[in-house]
Parts: C-alpha cells; sequence; structure tokens
C-alpha cells in the first residue's frame, strides 16, 4: 500500500495550463495572449536544470531529437506542451522560468519542475509514510482537496481559462512494471486503480470550481482514456524504455538510445517519447472522441472567447 500510495503522489500533478487574457499578455497572431505552464517533469524543460537534484536531464541522450539538443525537457524531442504552443501558433516554445527575461512573460512562462507534486513534500522527501496515516481513498480526496485550492489560487491570481490533466495509466509505465511486477497482467493494476480513483474525483471536484468561480471556465483532459487509444498509432514496444536507465528510471548519461523511436512509447522508464507526446496533444486539443474531454476540448475553450486564453 504504501509504495502505491507514493507512486500517486509523486506523478500525481502531471501538468496544467493556463490560457491567459490577463492584461498585459502581448498580442500576436497565436490563438492566446498568454500560455503560463505548471507540472511536473512531463512538461519541465529546463526548471531543475541548476538545482542539485537527481530531477533533472540535462544531458545526452535526452533531447536527441529536439533541435537543441539536451535542454532539460525528459524526453527524445518535443513534450506534450512544446506541440500544445505549435498548435495554437506561437512562434517560440514557452521559456522555462528559471532562465526566462522579463520580456517572455508577456507570452508566458513553463513553471513546471521535475518531481514537482500536489503537495510540497513531494519533491523534498523520497520516503514518507502516508500509507500509515490515511487510506488511499482518504488521501486521495486529500489530494483532490489541495489541488482544488491551488486551482482556486490561480483563480484569484486572473487566471480565467484553464486545462486540467488528469492522471494516465501510470501502472503500465515500465519503472511501474519494474518496481512492482505485474501478478500476470500487462500492468500494475493497483496503481491503474489508485489513477482511476484519482481521476473520478478530480472531474466532480472541476464542476465545483467551475460553478463556484465566476467566469472560470475549466477543462479537464482524460489522459487516461487518450493513453487507451494510443494502440491506433501501432507501437512495436509498449513497455520497455527506448534509452538504457538508471534506477531513478532515467536514461543513463550519454549511452545510445534505441534507432526505432517512433515505434516505442516510452522514452525513459517513466516519460514517453515525442511520437506519443504527438498523439497524445493533439487529441487534447481536439478531442475525436467525446470522452478525451470534459466538459469540452482545448479548441472550444478558446473558441469561447477568441484570443483569450489560461494555461495547464
Amino acid at each position: 500500500m504504501l509504495a502505491h500510495e507514493m507512486k500517486l503522489q509523486w506523478m500525481v500533478l502531471a501538468v496544467f495550463m493556463v490560457l491567459s487574457k490577463w492584461q498585459h499578455c502581448a498580442a500576436g497572431d497565436q490563438l492566446v495572449p498568454c500560455y503560463f505552464i505548471f507540472g511536473d517533469s512531463l512538461a519541465d524543460n529546463g526548471n531543475n536544470n541548476r538545482l542539485q537534484t537527481l530531477a533533472k536531464v540535462d544531458y545526452a541522450p535526452y533531447g536527441v531529437d529536439f533541435r537543441n539538443g539536451p535542454t532539460g525537457r525528459f524526453c527524445n524531442g518535443l513534450t506534450i506542451v512544446d506541440i500544445i504552443a505549435e498548435i495554437l501558433g506561437f512562434h517560440n516554445y514557452i521559456p522555462p522560468f528559471a532562465t526566462a527575461r522579463e520580456a517572455d512573460m508577456l507570452y508566458g512562462l513553463n513553471y513546471a519542475s521535475g518531481s514537482a507534486g500536489i503537495r510540497d513534500e513531494t519533491g523534498q522527501e523520497l520516503f514518507f509514510p502516508t500509507s500509515k496515516e490515511y487510506t488511499l481513498e482518504r488521501y486521495t480526496q486529500l489530494l483532490i482537496e489541495q489541488y482544488s485550492q491551488q486551482l482556486r489560487s490561480l483563480y484569484e491570481s486572473g487566471a480565467r481559462k484553464l486545462v486540467v490533466f488528469g492522471l494516465g495509466k501510470i501502472g503500465c509505465v515500465p519503472g511501474a512494471i519494474a518496481t512492482y511486477g505485474t501478478n500476470g497482467s500487462a500492468c500494475v493494476e493497483l496503481l491503474n486503480d489508485a489513477s482511476r480513483l484519482f481521476n473520478s474525483k478530480l472531474l466532480p471536484a472541476i464542476d465545483q470550481l467551475n460553478d463556484d468561480l465566476p467566469d472560470a471556465k475549466i477543462i479537464y483532459i482524460n489522459s487516461y482514456r487518450i493513453g487507451e487509444d494510443s494502440t491506433v498509432l501501432d507501437l512495436k514496444v509498449n513497455n520497455t524504455a527506448c534509452c538504457p536507465s538508471s534506477a531513478i528510471a532515467q536514461c543513463i548519461p550519454d549511452q545510445i538510445p534505441c534507432q526505432n523511436r517512433t515505434q516505442y512509447m516510452f522514452w525513459d522508464s517513466f516519460h514517453p517519447t515525442e511520437i506519443f507526446n504527438i498523439f497524445y496533444a493533439e487529441r487534447s486539443y481536439s478531442a475525436l472522441d467525446p470522452s478525451y474531454a470534459y466538459p469540452y476540448d482545448i479548441r472550444h475553450l478558446i473558441s469561447l472567447d477568441q484570443g483569450v486564453a489560461e494555461a495547464m
């Protein structure tokens, strides 16, 4: 139980975006004036590079398919938020807060940090005995309550349009399978159960926020469902990392990764490849299936108030 709750807490804040009509945003030909990003290693693009932490990847083979090489992105190429920036029409990717210039604030900043989470201790402690204090049900509820408060704080700071991403199939990542085993299943089902539990509580929380906060438009992206439908990509390797990975699930520095990266779902033992990120970002922006987004997708969110947006 302890291990499962630790994994849920560690991965629970995948990413969320704020597409903002903040009055100081710069005008441009992109679909939204501002794009602010908050999250963990799925969206980090260099904020951890100067920190004393194991959760940083400013080395090869990370960035092997990215034009600037290793930048701190936990991927071989583009992340989900990079691809959404392209779809939105930004001429450059949203810069990391750690190295941004003052002028960058007019278009948006990326605050995502590897190992970040809903609770402060997520990125500070390797082990914490949550299972001795809470049941999984109660702990999940506490996470939802704290997450809701954080979203309210963003609203109070001026955010009106927010995109919140639910948890994916965290029991199917190679690191989880290697750590916990699958007991004959394809994935670690206890972790997937925890992911579904969190998502089931997140949806009504978003409804409540939309009801409570005037002019707020908060949408939910169903990462779990999108992940289930990734079979259309016909990837050949779905449970093994493309790069040789270490005990902390990151690529071993300077090791040669797989050559057929478009056939792999996972880049390292936790983070997806660019090919999966493209699939995920496109389905998040334009939901081909109604179950991918609630109550509507990112494209519809933008159309409600053309030129206005607030991010992940």
